[in-house]
């Protein structure tokens, strides 16, 4: 799933740079363990859990508050 775009942004706020799209689950699976999670998102919050949902099950860190 893709939030955002590129072709979204307009030309003239800059030099557009366009990077890998990796699940933050790609990520943790690097770690040992996860015990910690704050998530600060508007409006993605469930392509954000999705992304997640392997090392929530595999981890069950504690949220933060």
């Amino acid at each position: 799933m893709i939030i955002g775009s590129a072709e979204a942004i307009s030309p003239d706020l800059g030099t557009i740079h366009r990077l890998p799209q990796v699940s933050l689950d790609e990520v943790a699976a690097k770690a040992p363990r996860i015990d910690l999670v704050k998530i600060d998102v508007e409006g993605s919050e469930e392509a954000v859990i999705s992304g997640l949902m392997r090392t929530l099950l595999r981890d069950r860190p504690a949220p933060s508050p």
